[in-house]
């Protein structure tokens, strides 16, 4: 059986050094309402990658509130092909991935990264 997984530790996964490949706003999110104030809520995707042995991606959808300028990351709808393991190299499914990813993502400054690329306010 083809498994396209690659397998790491929570501290390996958590020493790699992702950078930032691509970010979009959704269709929905891009225009401003009728009264021509931004949306309450701007959502979209960002993909990112982690040199190594094989590479890494990681993609997931995120949320921007202008008015509060709160980012969300929504670590459930993460596609990576990364799967974290624990000592005995047994997988630690999806929910420990997340969380290491969120983890790791929340260290490297997405939501930054994110708001650069697109021209947003900066994060708090």
């Amino acid at each position: 059986m083809l498994d396209l997984y690659a397998r790491m530790s929570v501290d390996e996964c958590l020493r790699l050094q992702p950078s930032h490949l691509h970010s979009e706003l959704d269709d929905a999110s891009d225009g401003a309402d009728r009264d021509g104030q931004a949306p309450p809520v701007l959502q979209g995707f960002t993909e990112w990658t982690a040199p190594g042995e094989r590479t890494l991606t990681f993609g997931w959808d995120w949320t921007f509130e202008p008015g509060t300028g709160e980012w969300s990351g929504h670590w459930g709808t993460l596609r990576t092909n990364l799967v974290v393991t624990d000592p005995s190299g047994a997988d630690l499914g999806d929910e420990k991935t997340q969380d290491c990813v969120s983890k790791l993502m929340a260290r490297a400054g997405w939501a930054r990264a994110v708001a650069d690329v697109l021209r947003l306010y900066p994060p708090h």
